[in-house]
């Protein structure tokens, strides 16, 4: 939140992916479920390289933005992969999308700062 107000970009709406969340009836939840979504193919190429497998083996903190979220399925992988010492954000202008996002990081058990703002 700090770094993008220090640059002058204005948040209207901070959501936490730890707020209870109100999953619709035709969600399923639980540990039997099957996941229904999946990041995309560019990214899990990308975290699936060796050169950057090794640089995050190396670095056990720090900070990842996903610019235009969306419902959070790339911003969730990153959170999974990258691991509890990471802080990982998402921005988007759409208030339904970064409350699907919050609750798909709620569904997957990682943490996520989500940002309502338009850039």
């Amino acid at each position: 939140e700090q770094l993008l107000t220090d640059r002058g970009w204005k948040i209207e709406e901070m959501i936490a992916s730890t707020d209870s969340m109100v999953l619709s009836s035709d969600t399923e939840a639980g540990s039997a479920s099957r996941p229904v979504w999946e990041p995309t193919e560019f990214l899990e190429e990308v975290l699936g390289l060796d050169e950057v497998r090794g640089w995050l083996s190396e670095k056990k903190d720090g900070e990842a933005i996903d610019v235009g979220c969306g419902a959070g399925r790339d911003l969730v992988l990153m959170a999974l992969q990258l691991g509890s010492g990471w802080r990982v954000t998402g921005l988007d202008n759409d208030k339904g999308a970064l409350r699907r996002a919050a609750a798909l990081a709620c569904r997957e058990g990682v943490q996520v700062d989500l940002l309502d703002t338009n850039l």
